[in-house]
């Protein structure tokens, strides 16, 4: 046979429960932060977008940083192919 768990009673209102020394704890009010002005934020959001678009800039920059590199890569391969090739030749 199937039976429901005991319930505990509750009261829906609370102001009706009587006062123990658990429920009469205060909270604390909240902290209180600083408001940045208006002016401060935008002068932040300023320098953010400036830095976010310096690093744009230079991100940009990498794939023809990377061709330059690749170039004198190649240019440095194809000289040592010709000296190998010179050194074979003498031997």
């Amino acid at each position: 046979m199937l039976r429901s768990p005991n319930k505990a009673g509750s009261e829906s209102d609370i102001s009706k429960l009587p006062k123990t020394p658990s429920s009469l704890a205060v909270s604390r009010p909240k902290r209180r932060h600083d408001e940045l002005s208006r002016d401060e934020f935008l002068s932040f959001k300023e320098e953010v977008m400036k830095l976010l678009k310096s690093w744009k800039a230079d991100y940009d920059n990498r794939p023809s940083n990377m061709e330059n590199s690749l170039k004198n890569i190649k240019k440095i391969n194809t000289d040592i192919e010709n000296s190998l090739e010179l050194c074979i030749s003498e031997i």
